[in-house]
């Protein structure tokens, strides 16, 4: 049994070893996505919020929460998008798309 381990981060702090993990994440499930440099976050923008499962090094699933202000008539609201990823999904991702 595995233990998974939540790591709540901002964008500033996610460097190194878990910036390379969590890229690849996001390269494998979202592949279309990236940027030419591999940086997710450089193409779509920086999250408001970040949140990675880990278990032990390696990285098995990325939540980030967007907020952005949108106008709708004479009204400016404030919407929160989710990006989820998980190593999963990756898998599951894989297989339909070779079903094909």
């Amino acid at each position: 049994m595995s233990n998974t381990e939540w790591i709540e981060i901002n964008r500033d702090a996610l460097t190194g070893d878990l910036e390379t993990r969590v890229q690849a994440l996001l390269g494998e499930a979202f592949p279309e996505g990236s940027s030419t440099n591999g940086d997710y976050y450089a193409f779509h923008g920086v999250p408001d919020r970040i949140l990675i499962a880990r278990e032990a090094r390696q990285v098995v699933g990325h939540l980030a929460l967007y907020q952005r202000l949108v106008k709708m008539g004479d009204e400016v609201l404030e919407i929160g998008m989710v990006l989820v990823a998980f190593a999963a999904a990756v898998h599951i991702y894989r297989i339909s798309s070779q079903a094909k």
